[in-house]
Protein backbone atom coordinates (compact mmCIF):
# COMPACT_ATOMS: atom_id res chain seq x y z
CA UNK A 1 0.00 0.00 0.00
CA UNK A 2 1.27 3.82 -0.94
CA UNK A 3 0.87 7.09 -3.21
CA UNK A 4 1.57 6.64 -6.50
CA UNK A 5 1.31 9.54 -8.96
CA UNK A 6 -1.41 8.34 -11.50
CA UNK A 7 -1.18 9.20 -15.44
CA UNK A 8 -4.09 11.39 -16.42
CA UNK A 9 -5.53 8.37 -18.04
CA UNK A 10 -5.76 6.77 -14.65
CA UNK A 11 -7.33 9.97 -12.78
CA UNK A 12 -9.65 9.92 -15.57
CA UNK A 13 -10.72 6.96 -15.24
CA UNK A 14 -11.07 6.65 -11.48
CA UNK A 15 -12.81 10.82 -11.00
CA UNK A 16 -15.10 10.21 -13.47
CA UNK A 17 -16.97 7.36 -11.54
CA UNK A 18 -16.07 7.76 -7.89
CA UNK A 19 -19.39 8.91 -5.44
CA UNK A 20 -17.27 11.88 -4.56
CA UNK A 21 -16.71 13.21 -7.92
CA UNK A 22 -17.24 16.81 -8.75
CA UNK A 23 -16.01 19.67 -11.57
CA UNK A 24 -13.03 20.43 -9.35
CA UNK A 25 -11.20 16.79 -8.87
CA UNK A 26 -10.98 16.56 -12.57
CA UNK A 27 -8.18 16.57 -15.51
CA UNK A 28 -10.09 19.07 -17.08
CA UNK A 29 -9.82 21.48 -14.49
CA UNK A 30 -5.73 20.47 -13.83
CA UNK A 31 -5.93 21.81 -17.64
CA UNK A 32 -7.81 24.91 -16.98
CA UNK A 33 -5.70 26.07 -14.24
CA UNK A 34 -2.11 24.52 -14.84
CA UNK A 35 -0.42 27.35 -16.82
CA UNK A 36 2.53 29.19 -16.31
CA UNK A 37 3.86 28.61 -12.63
CA UNK A 38 0.73 26.24 -11.38
CA UNK A 39 1.04 22.52 -12.20
CA UNK A 40 -1.12 19.38 -11.55
CA UNK A 41 0.03 16.32 -9.78
CA UNK A 42 -2.93 13.24 -9.70
CA UNK A 43 -1.78 10.72 -7.12
CA UNK A 44 -3.51 7.80 -5.87
CA UNK A 45 -3.50 5.34 -2.94
CA UNK A 46 -2.72 1.91 -4.07
CA UNK A 47 -3.90 -1.30 -1.79
CA UNK A 48 -2.37 -4.62 -1.93
CA UNK A 49 -3.74 -5.86 -5.28
CA UNK A 50 -2.41 -2.67 -6.55
CA UNK A 51 -5.82 -0.65 -7.14
CA UNK A 52 -6.58 2.42 -6.69
CA UNK A 53 -8.68 3.01 -3.59
CA UNK A 54 -8.65 7.00 -3.12
CA UNK A 55 -7.29 9.80 -5.43
CA UNK A 56 -6.70 13.66 -5.31
CA UNK A 57 -5.78 16.20 -7.79
CA UNK A 58 -3.49 18.39 -6.67
CA UNK A 59 -2.45 21.95 -7.75
CA UNK A 60 1.01 23.17 -6.91
CA UNK A 61 3.22 25.98 -7.00
CA UNK A 62 6.84 25.86 -6.77
CA UNK A 63 8.51 28.52 -4.59
CA UNK A 64 12.19 30.03 -5.06
CA UNK A 65 13.63 28.05 -1.97
CA UNK A 66 12.48 24.77 -3.98
CA UNK A 67 9.68 24.32 -1.71
CA UNK A 68 5.64 23.85 -2.81
CA UNK A 69 2.60 24.75 -1.51
CA UNK A 70 -0.83 23.05 -3.21
CA UNK A 71 -4.30 23.09 -3.33
CA UNK A 72 -7.04 20.28 -3.33
CA UNK A 73 -10.14 22.08 -4.92
CA UNK A 74 -13.47 19.71 -4.24
CA UNK A 75 -11.63 17.81 -1.82
CA UNK A 76 -10.21 14.07 -1.68
CA UNK A 77 -11.91 11.52 -3.93
CA UNK A 78 -12.24 9.33 -0.88
CA UNK A 79 -15.02 7.73 1.36
CA UNK A 80 -14.45 10.25 4.19
CA UNK A 81 -16.84 7.59 6.96
CA UNK A 82 -13.63 5.02 6.12
CA UNK A 83 -11.92 5.97 9.08
CA UNK A 84 -9.49 3.34 8.59
CA UNK A 85 -8.99 4.29 4.32
CA UNK A 86 -8.90 7.85 5.43
CA UNK A 87 -6.12 6.93 8.12
CA UNK A 88 -3.83 5.18 5.62
CA UNK A 89 -4.43 7.72 2.97
CA UNK A 90 -3.07 10.59 5.15
CA UNK A 91 0.10 8.64 6.32
CA UNK A 92 0.99 7.74 2.96
CA UNK A 93 0.32 11.10 1.67
CA UNK A 94 2.29 13.24 3.96
CA UNK A 95 5.27 10.82 3.14
CA UNK A 96 5.17 11.83 -0.45
CA UNK A 97 4.56 15.24 0.68
CA UNK A 98 7.85 15.54 2.53
CA UNK A 99 9.77 13.91 -0.29
CA UNK A 100 8.22 16.49 -2.50
CA UNK A 101 9.13 19.45 -0.04
CA UNK A 102 5.82 20.41 0.46
CA UNK A 103 4.69 23.29 3.20
CA UNK A 104 1.57 22.43 3.38
CA UNK A 105 -2.14 21.57 0.85
CA UNK A 106 -4.63 23.47 1.35
CA UNK A 107 -8.06 21.24 1.03
CA UNK A 108 -11.38 23.20 0.16
CA UNK A 109 -14.27 19.95 0.33
CA UNK A 110 -17.12 20.35 -1.57
CA UNK A 111 -19.33 18.21 0.63
CA UNK A 112 -21.93 19.73 2.59
CA UNK A 113 -20.46 20.18 6.66
CA UNK A 114 -24.17 20.69 7.55
CA UNK A 115 -27.65 20.27 5.53
CA UNK A 116 -31.21 22.75 5.49
CA UNK A 117 -33.92 23.12 3.91
CA UNK A 118 -35.04 26.30 2.10
CA UNK A 119 -36.28 27.62 5.75
CA UNK A 120 -32.63 26.90 6.78
CA UNK A 121 -33.88 24.43 9.19
CA UNK A 122 -31.35 21.82 9.77
CA UNK A 123 -32.53 18.54 8.47
CA UNK A 124 -28.71 16.41 8.16
CA UNK A 125 -24.93 17.22 9.46
CA UNK A 126 -22.01 15.64 8.57
CA UNK A 127 -19.89 16.84 11.40
CA UNK A 128 -18.52 13.36 11.95
CA UNK A 129 -16.71 13.70 8.62
CA UNK A 130 -14.62 16.57 9.76
CA UNK A 131 -13.99 15.15 13.41
CA UNK A 132 -12.53 12.12 11.14
CA UNK A 133 -10.48 14.45 9.13
CA UNK A 134 -9.24 16.41 12.39
CA UNK A 135 -8.37 13.35 13.94
CA UNK A 136 -5.65 12.10 11.31
CA UNK A 137 -3.72 15.94 10.86
CA UNK A 138 -6.01 18.38 9.50
CA UNK A 139 -5.25 21.40 10.30
CA UNK A 140 -8.55 23.67 11.23
CA UNK A 141 -6.93 25.66 13.94
CA UNK A 142 -6.56 29.08 11.47
CA UNK A 143 -9.29 28.61 9.36
CA UNK A 144 -12.24 27.57 11.30
CA UNK A 145 -13.71 30.58 12.05
CA UNK A 146 -13.43 32.37 9.11
CA UNK A 147 -16.65 31.78 7.37
CA UNK A 148 -19.41 28.95 5.96
CA UNK A 149 -19.90 28.89 2.72
CA UNK A 150 -23.38 27.88 1.45
CA UNK A 151 -24.83 26.78 -2.04
CA UNK A 152 -28.64 26.44 -2.79
CA UNK A 153 -28.95 22.90 -3.96
CA UNK A 154 -31.84 20.88 -6.05
CA UNK A 155 -31.83 17.21 -5.08
CA UNK A 156 -34.62 15.37 -7.18
CA UNK A 157 -36.37 11.61 -7.10
CA UNK A 158 -38.07 11.75 -10.26
CA UNK A 159 -37.77 13.16 -13.90
CA UNK A 160 -41.14 14.35 -13.61
CA UNK A 161 -41.20 18.21 -14.20
CA UNK A 162 -44.38 18.68 -13.05
CA UNK A 163 -43.32 17.04 -9.97
CA UNK A 164 -39.83 19.09 -9.57
CA UNK A 165 -41.70 22.49 -10.32
CA UNK A 166 -44.15 22.00 -7.84
CA UNK A 167 -41.35 21.64 -5.62
CA UNK A 168 -40.06 25.44 -5.87
CA UNK A 169 -41.26 28.15 -3.93
CA UNK A 170 -44.73 29.44 -4.86
CA UNK A 171 -43.40 32.80 -5.60
CA UNK A 172 -40.99 31.64 -8.15
CA UNK A 173 -43.48 29.13 -9.64
CA UNK A 174 -45.45 32.34 -10.03
CA UNK A 175 -42.40 34.51 -12.16
CA UNK A 176 -41.59 31.42 -14.10
CA UNK A 177 -45.92 31.28 -15.05
CA UNK A 178 -45.57 34.52 -15.88
CA UNK A 179 -42.64 34.93 -18.19
CA UNK A 180 -43.68 31.76 -20.23
CA UNK A 181 -46.57 33.60 -21.16
CA UNK A 182 -43.94 36.72 -22.60
CA UNK A 183 -42.48 34.75 -25.24
CA UNK A 184 -39.44 33.95 -23.50
CA UNK A 185 -37.08 31.34 -25.62
CA UNK A 186 -33.98 29.02 -24.32
CA UNK A 187 -31.26 28.85 -26.33
CA UNK A 188 -27.79 26.94 -26.09
CA UNK A 189 -24.49 29.21 -26.64
CA UNK A 190 -21.47 28.63 -28.98
CA UNK A 191 -17.93 30.37 -29.11
CA UNK A 192 -19.52 32.98 -31.27
CA UNK A 193 -21.67 33.86 -28.34
CA UNK A 194 -19.15 34.76 -25.73
CA UNK A 195 -19.21 38.60 -26.14
CA UNK A 196 -22.64 38.66 -25.38
CA UNK A 197 -22.47 36.13 -22.56
CA UNK A 198 -19.72 38.26 -20.57
CA UNK A 199 -22.00 41.47 -21.41
CA UNK A 200 -24.56 40.00 -18.89
CA UNK A 201 -22.47 38.66 -16.44
CA UNK A 202 -19.42 41.94 -16.02
CA UNK A 203 -21.25 43.53 -13.47
CA UNK A 204 -21.21 40.46 -11.84
CA UNK A 205 -17.43 38.83 -11.86
CA UNK A 206 -14.21 39.94 -10.67
CA UNK A 207 -12.74 37.50 -13.93
CA UNK A 208 -12.38 38.46 -17.53
CA UNK A 209 -13.88 37.04 -20.49
CA UNK A 210 -10.81 35.28 -21.00
CA UNK A 211 -11.28 33.08 -17.64
CA UNK A 212 -14.43 32.16 -19.33
CA UNK A 213 -13.16 31.05 -22.47
CA UNK A 214 -10.46 29.31 -21.04
CA UNK A 215 -13.28 26.97 -18.82
CA UNK A 216 -15.39 26.40 -21.41
CA UNK A 217 -12.43 25.22 -23.45
CA UNK A 218 -11.34 22.72 -20.94
CA UNK A 219 -14.94 21.24 -20.06
CA UNK A 220 -15.27 20.53 -23.52
CA UNK A 221 -15.59 16.91 -23.19
CA UNK A 222 -18.66 13.98 -22.64
CA UNK A 223 -18.20 13.43 -19.35
CA UNK A 224 -17.17 17.03 -18.19
CA UNK A 225 -18.75 20.19 -20.18
CA UNK A 226 -19.33 23.70 -19.67
CA UNK A 227 -22.54 25.20 -21.43
CA UNK A 228 -23.87 28.90 -21.84
CA UNK A 229 -27.54 29.22 -22.16
CA UNK A 230 -29.48 32.25 -22.98
CA UNK A 231 -33.12 33.63 -22.67
CA UNK A 232 -34.29 35.73 -25.76
CA UNK A 233 -37.57 36.90 -25.65
CA UNK A 234 -39.72 37.35 -29.29
CA UNK A 235 -40.27 40.76 -28.52
CA UNK A 236 -43.48 41.12 -31.33
CA UNK A 237 -44.91 38.03 -29.17
CA UNK A 238 -44.58 40.73 -25.68
CA UNK A 239 -46.34 43.56 -27.26
CA UNK A 240 -48.97 41.26 -28.92
CA UNK A 241 -49.62 39.66 -25.49
CA UNK A 242 -50.25 42.96 -23.51
CA UNK A 243 -52.27 43.69 -26.54
CA UNK A 244 -54.12 41.08 -26.25
CA UNK A 245 -54.38 41.73 -22.44
CA UNK A 246 -55.56 45.17 -22.26
CA UNK A 247 -58.55 44.16 -24.43
CA UNK A 248 -59.56 41.43 -22.44
CA UNK A 249 -59.45 43.66 -19.60
CA UNK A 250 -60.99 46.11 -20.89
CA UNK A 251 -63.70 44.15 -21.92
CA UNK A 252 -64.17 42.93 -18.38
CA UNK A 253 -63.92 47.14 -17.39
CA UNK A 254 -67.01 48.07 -19.56
CA UNK A 255 -69.30 45.03 -18.00
CA UNK A 256 -68.33 46.37 -15.00
CA UNK A 257 -69.83 49.90 -16.09
CA UNK A 258 -72.82 48.78 -17.10
CA UNK A 259 -73.38 46.81 -13.91
CA UNK A 260 -72.43 50.14 -11.79
CA UNK A 261 -75.04 52.10 -14.12
CA UNK A 262 -77.87 49.70 -13.41
CA UNK A 263 -76.87 50.32 -9.19
CA UNK A 264 -74.17 47.81 -8.70
CA UNK A 265 -72.63 46.46 -4.95
CA UNK A 266 -69.77 48.09 -3.60
CA UNK A 267 -68.27 44.70 -4.28
CA UNK A 268 -68.74 45.55 -8.22
CA UNK A 269 -67.26 49.13 -7.72
CA UNK A 270 -64.33 47.23 -5.78
CA UNK A 271 -63.58 44.86 -9.08
CA UNK A 272 -64.32 47.95 -11.23
CA UNK A 273 -61.11 50.20 -9.51
CA UNK A 274 -59.07 46.77 -9.56
CA UNK A 275 -59.33 46.73 -13.02
CA UNK A 276 -59.11 49.97 -13.76
CA UNK A 277 -55.51 49.93 -12.17
CA UNK A 278 -54.64 46.87 -14.10
CA UNK A 279 -55.78 48.44 -17.48
CA UNK A 280 -53.60 51.72 -16.82
CA UNK A 281 -50.78 49.26 -16.16
CA UNK A 282 -51.35 47.64 -19.48
CA UNK A 283 -51.73 50.52 -21.07
CA UNK A 284 -48.05 51.53 -19.80
CA UNK A 285 -46.33 48.07 -20.72
CA UNK A 286 -47.72 47.95 -24.43
CA UNK A 287 -46.15 51.87 -24.47
CA UNK A 288 -42.57 50.19 -23.18
CA UNK A 289 -43.56 47.33 -25.10
CA UNK A 290 -44.06 48.64 -28.83
CA UNK A 291 -40.65 50.83 -27.90
CA UNK A 292 -38.72 47.53 -27.16
CA UNK A 293 -39.60 46.02 -30.22
CA UNK A 294 -38.75 49.13 -32.88
CA UNK A 295 -35.48 48.88 -31.12
CA UNK A 296 -35.01 44.94 -31.06
CA UNK A 297 -37.67 43.56 -33.85
CA UNK A 298 -35.38 40.42 -34.21
CA UNK A 299 -35.89 39.36 -30.52
CA UNK A 300 -33.73 40.90 -27.18
CA UNK A 301 -31.66 38.72 -25.12
CA UNK A 302 -32.62 39.03 -21.69
CA UNK A 303 -30.34 36.59 -19.34
CA UNK A 304 -27.65 34.27 -19.39
CA UNK A 305 -25.81 31.36 -17.69
CA UNK A 306 -23.24 28.75 -17.61
CA UNK A 307 -23.44 25.38 -16.18
CA UNK A 308 -20.45 22.48 -15.57
CA UNK A 309 -21.75 19.39 -15.85
CA UNK A 310 -20.73 15.56 -15.41
CA UNK A 311 -23.06 12.61 -15.24
CA UNK A 312 -24.19 13.16 -12.32
CA UNK A 313 -24.45 16.93 -11.35
CA UNK A 314 -25.37 20.57 -13.03
CA UNK A 315 -23.20 23.30 -11.27
CA UNK A 316 -24.25 26.73 -12.41
CA UNK A 317 -21.41 28.73 -11.76
CA UNK A 318 -22.05 31.98 -13.28
CA UNK A 319 -25.41 34.27 -14.25
CA UNK A 320 -26.25 37.88 -15.43
CA UNK A 321 -29.22 40.12 -16.83
CA UNK A 322 -30.05 43.04 -18.66
CA UNK A 323 -31.40 45.91 -17.12
CA UNK A 324 -34.38 45.67 -20.25
CA UNK A 325 -37.36 43.80 -18.88
CA UNK A 326 -35.68 42.61 -15.71
CA UNK A 327 -38.60 42.75 -13.96
CA UNK A 328 -39.89 39.58 -16.42
CA UNK A 329 -37.68 37.36 -14.49
CA UNK A 330 -36.26 35.31 -16.73
CA UNK A 331 -33.33 34.28 -14.69
CA UNK A 332 -35.58 31.88 -12.76
CA UNK A 333 -37.39 30.45 -16.33
CA UNK A 334 -33.66 30.25 -17.99
CA UNK A 335 -32.59 28.00 -15.19
CA UNK A 336 -35.95 25.85 -15.15
CA UNK A 337 -35.58 25.00 -19.17
CA UNK A 338 -32.23 23.69 -18.00
CA UNK A 339 -33.40 21.87 -15.04
CA UNK A 340 -36.17 20.26 -17.50
CA UNK A 341 -33.44 19.30 -20.12
CA UNK A 342 -31.38 17.25 -17.42
CA UNK A 343 -33.93 15.96 -15.47
CA UNK A 344 -35.03 14.02 -18.98
CA UNK A 345 -31.13 12.55 -18.93
CA UNK A 346 -31.52 11.18 -15.30
CA UNK A 347 -29.90 14.33 -13.25
CA UNK A 348 -30.53 14.47 -9.91
CA UNK A 349 -28.70 17.03 -8.24
CA UNK A 350 -28.61 20.81 -9.24
CA UNK A 351 -26.29 23.33 -7.43
CA UNK A 352 -27.18 26.61 -7.80
CA UNK A 353 -24.74 28.29 -6.51
CA UNK A 354 -23.40 30.71 -3.72
CA UNK A 355 -25.41 32.30 -0.83
CA UNK A 356 -24.43 34.75 0.85
CA UNK A 357 -24.24 34.40 4.41
CA UNK A 358 -26.80 36.34 6.26
CA UNK A 359 -29.34 33.45 3.92
CA UNK A 360 -32.69 34.68 5.06
CA UNK A 361 -32.32 37.62 6.57
CA UNK A 362 -34.75 40.10 5.24
CA UNK A 363 -32.69 43.44 6.39
CA UNK A 364 -29.80 42.01 4.06
CA UNK A 365 -29.20 43.35 0.93
CA UNK A 366 -28.34 39.83 -0.21
CA UNK A 367 -32.11 38.70 0.58
CA UNK A 368 -33.00 38.58 -2.89
CA UNK A 369 -30.40 36.10 -4.41
CA UNK A 370 -31.85 34.25 -1.49
CA UNK A 371 -34.98 34.14 -2.83
CA UNK A 372 -34.13 33.26 -6.54
CA UNK A 373 -31.68 30.36 -5.51
CA UNK A 374 -33.35 28.97 -2.78
CA UNK A 375 -36.81 29.24 -4.60
CA UNK A 376 -35.39 27.13 -6.78
CA UNK A 377 -33.63 24.93 -5.01
CA UNK A 378 -35.33 22.52 -2.07
CA UNK A 379 -31.80 21.73 0.12
CA UNK A 380 -28.90 24.67 1.21
CA UNK A 381 -25.25 22.56 1.90
CA UNK A 382 -22.65 24.88 4.35
CA UNK A 383 -19.48 24.03 4.26
CA UNK A 384 -16.49 24.94 6.39
CA UNK A 385 -13.56 27.41 5.13
CA UNK A 386 -10.93 25.40 3.57
CA UNK A 387 -8.31 23.59 5.78
CA UNK A 388 -4.40 22.76 5.76
CA UNK A 389 -2.50 19.74 5.59
CA UNK A 390 0.75 20.94 7.33
CA UNK A 391 4.12 19.74 6.11
CA UNK A 392 6.47 21.72 7.32
CA UNK A 393 5.15 23.78 10.55
CA UNK A 394 8.24 26.30 10.20
CA UNK A 395 7.79 27.70 6.47
CA UNK A 396 4.00 27.25 6.72
CA UNK A 397 3.74 30.12 9.68
CA UNK A 398 5.60 32.36 6.50
CA UNK A 399 3.94 31.25 3.47
CA UNK A 400 0.35 30.31 5.12
CA UNK A 401 -1.29 33.99 5.03
CA UNK A 402 0.36 34.80 1.76
CA UNK A 403 -0.74 31.96 -0.60
CA UNK A 404 -0.45 33.73 -3.97
CA UNK A 405 -1.59 30.20 -5.53
CA UNK A 406 -5.46 30.09 -3.64
CA UNK A 407 -5.56 33.63 -4.04
CA UNK A 408 -4.91 33.84 -8.05
CA UNK A 409 -6.74 31.14 -8.47
CA UNK A 410 -10.33 32.63 -6.50
CA UNK A 411 -11.41 29.24 -5.42
CA UNK A 412 -11.21 30.56 -1.30
CA UNK A 413 -13.14 33.32 -1.41
CA UNK A 414 -16.35 33.95 -0.21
Amino acid sequence: MGIIELSEMQFKNYSNIHSKRNYLQTVNFDKFTSKGKYKGKYLGLLDDDNNVIAAVLIIYENLKNKSKIGYVPGGFLIDLSNYGLLSDFMKYLMIYLKEKNYIYIRVTPVFPYKIYDRDVKLIASNVNLYENLKSVGANFTIFQNLFSKYDSYLEVNSRDPKRVFASFSSSTRRKINRASLMGIKVIEGTKKDFNVFFDLIRDRTDKDIGYYRDLCSSFNNIVNKAEIYFAKIDTKNYLNNYIYLEKREREVNDRLNIMLSNGGSKRVLSKKMKSDQRLARYKNEIVKATDIYKRYPDGLILSTCLIIRNDREVWFLADGFSSELKDIYSLSTLKWEIVKKYLHKGYKKFNFGELHESLNDEKSKYFGLYLHKSGLGNRIYEYTSSYDIIVNKYLYTIYAGVNSLISSLGFNKK
